[in-house]
This record gives structure tokens, C-alpha cells and sequence, in this order.
């Protein structure tokens, strides 16, 4: 079984897929996966480089066990039930010589997106792993796609105490905003941000009127 079988990757052979080593780019499931473990994986090739996930090979044996129609409905949904956002991909069916059926999940980058699970948890994929983000890492991931700029962030330690409202007060002046407060503005321009009864500032409001 070395004939080439994808259509949509045309490098895929039976012989890749059972005994090829596990990469950044290729991961390989047992039919048993529960559908928002699927989801977490593809969250993780979505948010890295891409890649293709088979469904129906057996880890331990690289057995081709195949996957049942119920299996396939089951897991074809998992993007759509447990993501955010539906990542680009799309679904492959192929049949080995004994019958069995395997998916092939090829999952595009998303250079401008961060693919969260609808619990907020995203995932990354690192080697051969598809590994949880902490706060931080998340973070950190965001300002490397250009989702979230540093000034955008919090200062969890900052106060509306700390900022100069004179000068805040002059920049409403000087934008001809006389009939807005001052905590109107830092609030429509996004420097500012309610949280139950209490207001956090972002760096930018420090940068700006600090």
C-alpha cells in the first residue's frame, strides 16, 4: 500500500501514515479520540503551521482499526462544538485495502487568528505535541499574530489614581471634546475598561496621561 491517496496532499502514501514518525506537522489518532480531544489537536496545528491529523490508525501498532460512520459524524463535528472559531480545514475520507475507513483532517495555518476552545483554552502545536497554553504563553501568541498589541494590556497594579487628569483634561481641549468627561474618553478610546465597579487602565492610559 504505497500508492499516493490523498487528493489534498499529495505526498500522503498508506506507508506515511502507518509508519511515519509523528512531526509538527502530522499526528496520528486511534477512532476511540473523543471529539474535543480532536478539537484541542486541531486548535494546536491551527494556531502553529498547520498539518494533517489521521483518525483510524492505532498508535501502539500503527494498525489501520478504521473509523465507523458514527465515529465520522461524531468527529467531524468536533470543530464545530468545541471551538471559538472554526479554523480553515477540510475533512478527507480514504479506504484502506482492508476496508477500513480513515480521516484525514488537514488543518490550515491561521497566521491572523488565535483558535480557541469554547472553554478559553487554546492549544499550540510544539514537535510532536500538542501542548495547552498557559495565561502567558497565550499571550504571547496573540502579540505574535498581531491580535493584541502591549498596549492594549491591563495593568492589574494601575489605577484611575495614577493618571494625571489635568492633562487628560487638555487632550478633551485640544480634540474639542469639552461635553465628555474624561473618563468618557479614556473609555471610547479604549484606555480604559469596567470591571464590576471598578475601572482598570491599559499601558497606553499610562503612556498617554501617566
Amino acid at each position: 500500500m504505497s500508492a499516493f491517496i490523498s487528493k489534498l496532499d499529495p505526498s500522503l502514501t498508506w506507508e506515511r501514515l502507518q509508519y511515519s514518525v509523528e512531526s509538527q506537522y502530522f499526528d496520528r489518532k486511534s477512532a476511540r479520540i473523543q471529539p474535543k480531544d480532536l478539537a484541542h489537536h486541531i486548535s494546536a496545528m491551527a494556531n502553529a503551521a498547520g498539518g494533517v491529523i489521521a483518525i483510524g490508525i492505532e498508535d501502539k501498532n500503527n494498525e489501520i482499526s478504521g473509523v465507523s460512520d458514527i465515529q465520522e459524524n461524531n468527529l467531524r463535528k468536533a470543530p464545530f462544538e468545541f471551538l471559538q472559531k472554526i479554523p480553515i480545514h477540510e475533512v478527507e475520507t480514504i479506504i484502506a485495502a482492508n476496508g477500513a475507513k480513515v480521516l484525514l483532517f488537514h488543518v490550515a495555518p491561521m497566521p491572523d487568528d488565535v483558535i480557541k476552545c469554547k472553554d478559553g483554552e487554546a492549544y499550540l502545536r510544539v514537535a510532536d505535541s500538542s501542548r495547552r497554553l498557559n495565561s502567558e504563553q497565550l499571550l504571547e501568541l496573540e502579540y505574535s499574530k498581531g491580535i493584541r498589541s502591549y498596549e492594549s494590556q491591563i495593568l492589574k497594579d494601575a489605577s484611575l489614581e495614577d493618571l494625571d487628569h489635568d492633562l487628560i483634561e487638555e487632550y478633551c481641549k485640544i480634540l474639542e471634546l469639552n461635553g465628555s468627561s474624561p473618563l468618557d474618553i479614556l473609555k471610547a478610546r479604549g484606555l480604559s475598561k469596567q470591571k464590576g465597579e471598578d475601572w482598570e487602565i491599559t499601558v497606553a492610559a499610562i503612556l498617554l496621561f501617566g
